[in-house]
Order: structure tokens, then sequence, then C-alpha cells
């Protein structure tokens, strides 16, 4: 036997065997290649995922109509200010709506009709009203659309804050209505100067024929005659004094400087006002010192400021169980102060930085323009003084310290 032959074909035999090994083996190292690619691929894709989802500014939310929340991002926890995503998962989406939106209409109808319009191709776009846990609102603007997962119908909201924007609107809004009322406010004060003129005619006749009857009714049987007639007499003085009161205020120009006593211009101020703090049972108390003080000033300016804070106090203490109104005078050193003290509802700390502010006003719409501290702060301002909150508690009330330079000769 040719064994060289035998033991030949036998290394042929392995060789092919080998090649064969190789090439399934090769073949292998290929589709785990191609494998790892793949791999390779979705771990990259997962990550880009991530980082569009997870870390994207808007709040993203996954939900369906039978698991509601299923998967959220970080801002949406930011936003609604959870701290963790398990706090959000499982809870209906439509539950964290305002009851009643800014248009009018129930929640429940509005995100049906939302989720009805959502579409795979084309987003649908509202603007909802959430309550964070702490039962503060949080406008937004809302993206819906309709997404597929494993044959089952999901939604992803894309949520945007825009409360700051709705702030914005709703300013604009009441500074239109407040110049509106300014508007309206501005040709009463022109009014005022011609009321003021025509009424002051027919009193000065009314005045004279007083005079005259309480001239011819002498004697005791006109006794009752002659007392009706002081008590028409005096109502003609105190009309007399508001008109004048009236025409001054109404003035546009700027008054005359001259010394002014500050205990007398109080009372010329209370003397428009003091009949309607007595029609609601605001008792008014008066401290002054014995001593006149003295200061420069334009009179019907600083009667402006006065009417503004005493109208403003008697606004405040309207709901308010004891009403009382306590104005006070004093010098410290070359100092004058006027301290107005109300008992109404106080000046919350969120709002005491702008209550001077022009068109700021914690009245309601139509009852308030915002401009009569901001006009009183310039009015003291140009006489060289200053006017700030003294004393404010909530419920408690406000006291109002206005401070001049003291006149000296």
């Amino acid at each position: 036997m040719d064994y060289n032959k035998i033991e030949k074909n036998k290394l042929v035999v392995m060789i092919q065997k080998i090649k064969e090994e190789y090439n399934s083996l090769l073949s292998q190292y290929k589709e785990i290649s191609k494998s790892c690619k793949k791999h390779e691929n979705l771990i990259r894709f997962n990550e880009f995922y991530e980082n569009a989802f997870y870390k994207t500014p808007d709040a993203l939310m996954v939900f369906s109509n039978e698991l509601g929340i299923v998967l959220v991002n970080s801002a949406s926890l930011r936003l609604f200010g959870y701290k963790k995503q398990e706090e959000l998962i499982n809870k209906n989406l439509g539950d964290m709506l305002k009851t009643v939106q800014a248009g009018g209409g129930p929640s429940a109808n509005l995100f049906k009709k939302a989720i009805e319009a959502a579409d795979h191709d084309r987003p649908s776009e509202h603007e909802w009203i959430f309550l964070k846990p702490d039962n503060r609102e949080l406008y937004a603007s809302v993206s819906l659309t309709k997404l597929k997962l494993e044959n089952n119908d999901v939604y992803m909201a894309s949520i945007r804050d825009i409360s700051a924007t709705k702030e914005m609107e709703t300013e604009r809004e009441n500074m239109r209505k407040q110049l509106y009322q300014a508007s309206k406010l501005s040709s009463l004060g022109e009014m005022a100067g011609g009321i003021a003129h025509e009424l002051n005619n027919p009193l000065a006749v009314i005045q004279s024929y007083t005079d005259q009857l309480e001239g011819i009714c002498t004697g005791d049987n006109n006794e009752y005659v002659t007392k009706c007639l002081e008590g028409i007499n005096n109502n003609i003085q105190r009309m007399v004094i508001i008109i004048s009161q009236l025409r001054s205020f109404s003035r546009q120009e700027s008054s005359e400087v001259t010394k002014i006593n500050l205990n007398n211009l109080i009372e010329v101020s209370l003397t428009l006002v003091e009949r309607q703090f007595a029609n609601r049972n605001i008792h008014i108390i008066k401290n002054y010192p014995k001593n006149d003080i003295i200061i420069i000033g334009a009179q019907s300016q600083l009667e402006q400021v006065l009417i503004n804070l005493f109208i403003n106090a008697r606004d405040a203490m309207e709901q308010s169980p004891v009403k009382t109104l306590t104005i006070m005078t004093e010098i410290s050193g070359q100092t004058a102060n006027i301290l107005i003290r109300d008992t109404g509802n106080g000046i919350k700390d969120s709002v005491r930085e702008k209550i001077f502010n022009p068109f700021f006003t914690t009245k309601e719409v139509g009852k308030g323009t915002g401009l009569g501290l901001s006009v009183s702060y310039n009015i003291v301002k140009e006489h060289k003084g200053r006017i700030t909150i003294d004393k404010s508690e909530p419920g408690k009330g406000t006291t109002f310290r206005i401070s001049f330079p003291l006149y000296s000769e």
C-alpha cells in the first residue's frame, strides 16, 4: 500500500474541514459584527432618544386613556413641582386641569375634545390652566400628538409655561381699562370746575334772600322761622366751602407756593370727604399739637394728596367691623409729619413695593385707576418731601406717613 498517498488524502480532507470551519466561523463573525453594529446603533439611538425626551426644556408627557400618564421627563417634574416621576405616573392629565378654564368651559369637556382632535400627522394646539399640587395656577400652551405604541394609541403632550405672557396680557388689558377710567376722571375734573361755577350763582341768590328774611323776621313770634333760616344759612356756607374746594381741586395749573398751616390744610381737605365718612359710619380722630406747623407748598396740590389718601382709607375700611381714621401731625427736628392711620384690610408685603407705581391698584376694575398714590408720590416729591407706608398689617390697617421740610424764617 502506498501509505504516503493515504496520508496525503487525509491531510487534504483535514484542510478542507478546517477551511469549512473557518468559513463558518468567518460567516458567524460577520453576522455577530452586523448584530453588534445594530446593537451599537440601538444604543446610540437610545442615547439620542433619552437626550431628546428627557433633557428637552419643554415638559413632555406620554399618556393613554386607560393607563393615564406612563412617561414624563425632568422638565415636567420641574414645571408642576414634583420631585419623583412616580408622583406623576398613572395620573390622568385631564384631572390636573383647573375645573373651569379661562373661556368658562368645564375642563373635562375641553380635554375630551382635545384628545379627539389629536392626529398622527398634525398635533392639536391648546391653552389650558393647570393646578399645581400647591393649588397655584399654571397657564400653559399644550401641543397634543397621537402616537402608536405596540398597536395601541397613546398621546404625547408637549407643555410650555406661558404664565408670564398671560400676566403681561392681563396687565396690558388692565392698563387699557385704567387709562380709559383716567380719561373719564380727567373729564370729571374739568366738569367739577363748571359745576362749581354753575352752583355758585344760585347759592349767592339764596344767600341774599335768607339775609333779607333774617332782617324781616325779628321778635319772639318769628323765633322758629329765624331758627330755620339759620339752618339754611349754615348749610349754604358749607356748600360754598365745598364748591370752593371743588374749583380748587379741578384746576390743572400749578398753584402758587405759599406758607401753609398743616393742620388747616387737613381740615380743608376733610371738608370734601367727611360727609362720605359720616355716611359710612367712619369715625375720625384728630390729634394735632397746640402750636401751628408751617410748611411751604402749593395748597391745592397738597389737598389732592390728602384727599387721595382719605379716599383710599375709606375704601380700605369698607368691610371692617371697626372703622376709624386717625390723623396726627407732629414735628420731628426740622421735619413736619402727617400720619394717616386706618383700620382697613391692610397692604400685603408682596404689593408694598408696587403701591406707588402708576396704574397699580388692588381695587376692583372700575373702582380705582392706580393713579392716586402715584400722583400723590410725585406731588410730595416735588415739595421735597417723602410719602411712605409707616406700618401695615393685613386685617388691621395701614399708616401712611407724609414728611415735609419745616418752614423756618
